[in-house]
């Protein structure tokens, strides 16, 4: 689980102060209240600015094109593992 339930309210917050728009990382990173931002860098596998992606598929909150950007990443990462 990327994403605990404090990070959860605070992105749903941030979505419905951009009238339903799911955020940008970066408009997530200005708009995130200081106590939600310490707790979510405090711990990697929280952070969800470090797997963006995967924490929007977590909540449901990932588009079609988020989903092919996601896969053609990781794509890419299997061709450059297979060629080592």
């Amino acid at each position: 689980m990327i994403v605990n339930s404090w990070t959860r309210s605070e992105y749903y917050r941030i979505k419905a102060a951009l009238h339903g728009k799911v955020p940008t990382r970066m408009e997530l990173f200005r708009m995130m209240k200081e106590p939600q931002y310490l707790s979510c860098i405090e711990k990697s596998k929280e952070n969800i600015f470090r797997q963006y992606l995967d924490a929007l598929e977590e909540m449901g909150e990932l588009s079609a094109e988020d989903e092919e950007l996601k896969m053609s990443r990781l794509q890419k990462t299997g061709n450059f593992l297979r060629e080592k």
